[in-house]
């Protein structure tokens, strides 16, 4: 089990630090007798540590070269300026505190798998020049015993042959049954059943060096493979010396053959070995790459401060970190119900509006992936994990995709969709960090959300609270005026030693009873709006036509319009609805009554009835100054009177028209139309069953 040396004089850092890594790895306590001196294969320090340790640490890691002994340092982002001091002591790797478990025993595993490379490096390098060692003191050895073959012991214990050119006969030495494993009767071979026992392969080249060093040279050095008695093949190295007579006619050759078959695959191991450090390298760099990423993703995130600022960043560093084409927010809606696009990037626009189309309002799309609750991919539009056939084919072009959920709490609450134009495979690493980083985003989206809703409710509460003011307000002056007046007239009527004629006394009475009417009109308002904001306001609905409505309450309609001139433009075939008489007459004396006051004498109020889509539609419009667009959206708040618009009253009536015509189902608003001129429009649902 690799050992892990921890210098960290950061109390809790030190804690987790041996908390977390005790459990995969053999940890050294830094107060332990020579915790320097002993064996371990990674050592973690932090600031202070590396001043005090440095010099014991760095003679430490000379005496294990050529073997890499990493060393991890530990810093904040306020003692940078002390990574830069020390990046000249050769510090192998810097992680910024604080930093997530995961992380952490990535980079510690990425810094001990190369200490374990180094290891397996060394190892075959002793073994390799032990092997030539060897093989160069055997040779020495043949050199001093046999003057014969002097050429031919350049190299270590192998074949001893001599070949005779005219008999093709190959006189061998004893080695060479232990050697191929070939029993012969006498002591000779012929050179032709040892070309016969070369591979294939390298026979014609092998017969062209040889034919060619005999014309020419006068010795040759061969590499070739040749099969044994067993029927494998052993690779050889051939080394011979060509004998000439006096006409330079080559008459033998005396040389030597070594079984190199160990050796090559030595240093085919080797190659392998440096091929697989470079490999680790190359990983090791992208983890870092991505980490730095996912560190930067995390930077960012921290710096968002509403939902759409959280949407936008999250797929921004989605992309950036997987290298992806494209990428999509969605989240569940709060009914979670179906999913909505929160932020979209890399898409074409008909792209978009395709895929606007397919999730917003859509169920099905969010039961094709709810389950999903791990990163998943589609590897093309026709095979994936699953058959999600129809969520994956919502883009024509995708090759492959990855899918990664954001959880809070074990509760789905939407997707990261990144898209790549090119077939990728993604493994377990790229899982790893998908989930990291879908962590980092639901709790930003979490925390963004709530932070909108605090918003919204503090908002709503300051709104509630200059409501309740003004209310209490407007109340105690519409309440005060009419007591003053009852009170004052009541009053003059006591006195004993006021004398007033009958005609003065009625009219004292007449307006008495005129500012009670006001302060029971106001009381019947006040306690209407309540009940419709309680949701207790009676509803009687019934089936009937808007237009018998209508004839109900004309003569109210026509008294209301007394001076102006009411004019009726009602549709003959209108559709049933649902409605209670009562309190739709309730809402067209207020629109028509509110007509009267914003418009001129004697111009024209048109009530109009008419079908649109699904809805009977009602108008009521004057001739009057009209209202702004910016009024238009407060207008039926409570207690809001315009200040374009200066009237008696409290600002009740069109709230409780709102709530009136919202409890049929329907809708109410000012309706675009030319200046000058007011028109109020509402609509009733029809009873489709009905009809």
């Amino acid at each position: 089990m690799n050992r892990i040396l921890i210098l960290v004089d950061h109390k809790r850092n030190q804690q987790l630090l041996v908390e977390w890594l005790s459990q995969r790895y053999t940890v050294v306590q830094p107060d332990a007798e020579d915790s320097l001196g002993s064996r371990f294969d990674l050592v973690i320090l932090d600031g202070t540590a590396l001043d005090r340790h440095w010099e014991a640490i760095a003679t430490k890691k000379a005496a294990e070269q050529p073997l890499f002994l990493p060393i991890l340092f530990i810093t904040t982002r306020q003692d940078i300026g002390m990574v830069t001091r020390h990046l000249w002591k050769s510090i192998d790797e810097i992680i910024l505190s604080p930093i997530e478990k995961i992380e952490l025993v990535a980079r510690v595993e990425v810094l001990l798998s190369a200490r374990r490379l180094s290891t397996e490096l060394e190892s075959a390098n002793e073994q390799l020049w032990q092997k030539i060692s060897e093989q160069q003191q055997t040779e020495a050895a043949l050199l001093r015993s046999n003057h014969r073959f002097e050429r031919a012991t350049q190299v270590v214990n192998g074949i001893i042959y001599d070949w005779n050119i005219p008999t093709d006969v190959v006189e061998k030495s004893s080695d060479f049954e232990g050697i191929l494993g070939y029993k012969h009767a006498g002591d000779s071979y012929t050179r032709a059943w040892w070309n016969s026992k070369i591979s294939p392969h390298d026979l014609g080249y092998m017969l062209a060096q040889v034919e060619s060093a005999l014309l020419r040279d006068s010795n040759f050095s061969l590499e070739y493979e040749i099969v044994n008695a067993s029927g494998d093949y052993r690779c050889l190295w051939d080394k011979g010396s060509i004998i000439r007579d006096e006409q330079g006619h080559a008459t033998s050759v005396i040389g030597f053959i070594l079984d190199i078959t160990e050796r090559k695959q030595a240093e085919k191991e080797r190659a392998e070995l440096l091929l697989q450090e470079r490999a680790a390298r190359v990983e090791a760099e992208r983890v870092v790459t991505r980490l730095t990423r996912l560190q930067t993703t995390s930077a960012a995130l921290a710096t968002a401060l509403t939902p759409d600022q959280a949407a936008r960043i999250a797929i921004e560093r989605s992309i950036a970190t997987f290298e992806a084409e494209a990428g999509l927010l969605l989240l569940t809606n709060e009914e979670n119900k179906w999913l909505k696009i929160a932020f979209a990037q890399g898409f074409s626009p008909i792209d978009l509006q395709d895929l606007y189309a397919y999730f917003d309002g859509n169920p099905s799309a969010l039961n094709e992936i709810i389950d999903i609750r791990e990163p998943y991919w589609f590897r093309s539009t026709t095979t994936s994990q699953q058959e999600n056939k129809t969520f994956a084919n919502v883009i024509p072009v995708l090759n492959s995709a990855l899918l990664l959920p954001l959880l809070i709490e074990d509760r789905t609450i939407g997707f990261v969709w990144l898209l790549f134009l090119e077939q990728k495979e993604f493994d377990q690493e790229v899982s790893s960090l998908g989930i990291m980083l879908t962590q980092q985003i639901a709790q930003v989206l979490e925390r963004t959300r709530l932070y909108e809703m605090e918003r919204l409710a503090r908002a709503d509460a300051e709104k509630a609270n200059e409501a309740k003011i003004k209310f209490l307000g407007i109340i105690s002056h519409e309440l005060r005026t009419p007591l003053t007046s009852i009170k004052g007239f009541s009053s003059t009527l006591l006195t004993s030693d006021v004398k007033l004629s009958p005609e003065r006394q009625q009219q004292f009475i007449g307006i008495i009873d005129d500012e009670a009417d006001k302060m029971r009109e106001l009381t019947e308002q006040l306690l209407q709006l309540s009940t419709l904001q309680a949701g207790a306001l009676p509803i009687q609905l019934q089936l009937g036509q808007v237009n018998d409505a209508i004839s109900a309450y004309h003569v109210q309609l026509n008294a209301l319009a007394i001076n102006h001139k009411l004019a009726l433009d009602l549709s003959t075939d209108l559709p049933f609805v649902m409605l209670d008489t009562i309190r739709i007459g309730q809402v067209l004396t207020n629109l028509v009554g509110n007509a009267v006051k914003f418009s001129p004498p004697q111009s024209e109020i048109i009530l109009t009835t008419r079908v649109h889509n699904e809805y009977v539609h009602v108008d009521v419009s004057d001739k009057g100054s009209g209202i702004s667009l910016e009024d238009r959206e407060v207008i039926f708040e409570a207690f809001r009177q315009l200040e374009s618009r200066p009237t008696k009253g409290v600002g009740l009536g069109l709230a409780i028209c709102k709530g009136i015509i919202n409890s049929h189902q329907g809708e109410i608003w000012v309706a675009e139309n030319q200046l000058p001129g007011t028109t109020i429009s509402f609509t009733l649902p029809i009873a489709r069953e009905i009809n």
